[in-house]
């Protein structure tokens, strides 16, 4: 079972080697299943190994969480990490890392890396620190407009967009956030 700890209402998961992605999905459901965690961190720095058929079915199911995602990684990795890597919201690498044989720094220019960082994990874990303090059902629904608007003509990714934000218009993290605004304080949502 992948053991991970809490932080800030951040999932952090370190990794030494990738599991098969059907060991990895199923043990990922049970820390996506934790209502404490609002945004989940995966900490691949360490990785030696890549275990297992890595494609776009995995992709796809990656896309599928709810909860933002996080990747951080370091050193020289092959296509298989690539196809892990895509199942995430955010992916920061060290300046020195290699993808596919292709500098990070060429991955960054292509948007397929969102930060380049000395330390990986600390600058992921600031990003991932930063998504889980803001309303869980706004980021979720951001997330979900974002990828599945990618696959929509314009027209109708706009028109899903608006609908996903008419029904965050109910949830008490909303009245939170508008309540927060105007007493300029700090907002403090609950995910409800």
């Amino acid at each position: 079972m992948l053991a991970y700890e809490l932080r800030d209402r951040v999932a952090i998961v370190r990794l030494r080697t990738i599991p098969e992605p059907g060991t990895w999905f199923q043990e990922l459901d049970v820390i996506l299943d934790d209502d404490g965690a609002w945004c989940l961190l995966v900490d691949a720095t360490a990785v030696t190994e890549l275990h297992g058929a890595w494609d776009d079915r995995a992709i796809g199911t990656a896309l599928e969480w709810r909860k933002p995602s996080v990747l951080a990684f370091a050193g020289d990795r092959d296509h298989r990490f690539d196809a892990f890597h895509d199942g995430f919201d955010i992916t920061v690498a060290s300046p020195q890392a290699k993808l596919n044989g292709l500098d990070a720094v060429s991955w960054r220019q292509a948007g397929k890396i969102f930060a380049l960082a000395e330390d990986p994990f600390t600058e992921a874990l600031r990003l991932a620190t930063v998504v889980a303090s803001r309303a869980p059902h706004a980021t979720q629904l951001a997330k979900e407009a974002i990828w599945r608007g990618m696959e929509m003509p314009l027209q109708q990714a706009l028109r899903f967009e608006t609908d996903l934000t008419l029904l965050l218009q109910t949830t008490k993290d909303r009245a939170e956030g508008v309540a927060a605004f105007i007493e300029k304080r700090q907002p403090n949502f609950t995910g409800s």
